[in-house]
């Protein structure tokens, strides 16, 4: 009975074990990401599905209202990082295309899952939004 419960557990163990490890890493994250907040939508699409590390990954961060009217920030900032690493977090450079419209690069050192958080300062208002890619 102690070896069948003992084999048991350790069956269990292993399924909640690779569970874990693939968990949020077989999907691919979105290559756009929407919220809406204070009358302004933020809009930031990833423009590559190959991003590789040590290369430039961009982005388009766009900022309109509920009827599709660029809106300008007084300010954009980004950065990413690694959820669940310890590798530290960077800060991407965010230039202006026009009112309401921005580009964020970044350069990834490494393959994996990213996180990028994008903060928003609009009518005296700070809007932070984060958003999902991966490096392969």
């Amino acid at each position: 009975m102690k070896k069948m419960l003992a084999v048991l557990s350790l069956v269990v163990l292993g399924v909640a074990a690779a569970y874990w490890k693939t968990s949020g890493e077989s999907s691919a994250p979105r290559l756009r990401t929407e919220i809406e907040q204070n009358h302004l939508r933020i809009d930031v699409q990833t423009e590559s599905t190959d991003i590789q590390p040590m290369h430039e990954a961009r982005f388009a961060v766009t900022l309109t209202d509920a009827a599709g009217k660029h809106l300008p920030a007084s300010e954009v900032e980004m950065t990413y990082a690694m959820p669940r690493m310890f590798c530290g977090q960077f800060n991407a450079e965010v230039s202006q295309l026009r009112p309401g419209a921005y580009l964020a690069v970044g350069v990834p050192v490494m393959k994996g899952s990213w996180e990028a958080k994008i903060t928003v300062v609009f009518e005296k208002k700070r809007i932070t939004m984060t958003h999902p890619f991966r490096v392969i």
